[in-house]
């Protein structure tokens, strides 16, 4: 059985990677580790109790009898998904991409965790809804996307869809520089 992680934080985002694992739930038995993870400054851990709870709810109203672990994590958000997902087959978080300002404020967060992970990062889009579309997975110039392009074409199979492999670089220095 498959192993995912969770990260929820109450934004609309999170709410669509929590529908996004309950539907690969209902396709694919799946255990699930819900993760909150909180500042120490700004913690209210009654709201983190509430939204992980919330979590739980969709994932089991999908999903009857559906495995769930919660877990409140403390510090910073990268490395806590990080650490908690490793070993996982597979890591999910919410982005929302109406808001850049916001998510350049926060740091890229998804950015630094896709980054930093060494499972495979699903980032699901605030407002995401299942479509008929196809799978899209990054490629690094490195062995470290084996795996998500493994779980690419397993997701794309099981759905029957498309796989679109998408491999992105940085011009270097000298190809862009000002006269």
């Amino acid at each position: 059985m498959e192993a995912i992680v969770l990260g929820v934080d109450g934004t609309r985002a999170s709410a669509s990677a929590t529908q996004w694992v309950a539907e690969r739930c209902a396709r694919e038995p799946s255990r699930v580790r819900v993760v909150n993870v909180i500042s120490n400054l700004t913690a209210d851990r009654h709201a983190s109790l509430d939204l992980l709870e919330s979590a739980e709810r969709v994932l089991r109203d999908r999903v009857p009898g559906q495995a769930v672990e919660l877990l409140r994590a403390d510090g910073a958000v990268t490395r806590a998904l990080t650490r908690l997902s490793a070993g996982a087959d597979l890591l999910v978080i919410g982005v929302d991409p109406d808001h850049p300002v916001r998510a350049a404020i926060g740091g890229w967060v998804p950015v630094r965790i896709v980054a930093h992970a060494t499972v495979p990062v699903c980032v699901v889009p605030a407002g995401w809804t299942q479509t008929d579309g196809d799978v899209a997975v990054g490629l690094a110039d490195d062995t470290s996307s084996d795996a998500a392009l493994d779980l690419a074409a397993r997701e794309a199979s099981a759905m029957k869809k498309k796989v679109h492999v998408v491999h992105a670089w940085g011009s270097p220095a000298w190809w862009w520089s000002p006269p």
